[in-house]
């Protein structure tokens, strides 16, 4: 699903006269898309996919990409209701203390058990 995000994200930056401009970089690529991050000059590809084997500092890069992800879905936000003031997105995306995104108040983060990133997706 997070791959259909993309394309659709992806699709609407380069819609003509859309004002949509993204911080991060899209990948639209199926089930394997990725998000570049940009800090300063330089970006760094996270996948937006996970394949559950072990890593070492858990789902660390994933979750980079979720909160790039829901960067992009804010700016994109942002946009549209530049143009259109009627139109808003049903939960506000926030920063938290820790730089990480919210939305609604709850983190996108993927934790342990995955049920607090599961409300926050829907």
């Amino acid at each position: 699903a997070l791959g259909l995000v993309v394309l659709l994200l992806s699709t609407l930056e380069k819609k003509p006269f859309s004002g949509i401009k993204y911080q991060n970089k899209l990948v639209p690529q199926g089930s394997t898309s990725k998000i570049g991050v940009r800090k300063g000059e330089s970006v760094t590809f996270y996948n937006l996919y996970s394949d559950d084997s072990f890593q070492f500092f858990g789902k660390r890069s994933f979750n980079i990409a979720l909160n790039g992800l829901l960067r992009c879905l804010q700016d994109a936000g942002q946009a549209v209701e530049k143009l259109d003031r009627t139109i808003a997105l049903p939960y506000p995306i926030e920063c938290a203390p820790a730089g990480l995104l919210t939305i609604g108040g709850m983190s996108v983060a993927y934790g342990p058990d995955g049920e607090q990133w599961t409300r926050a997706m829907k």
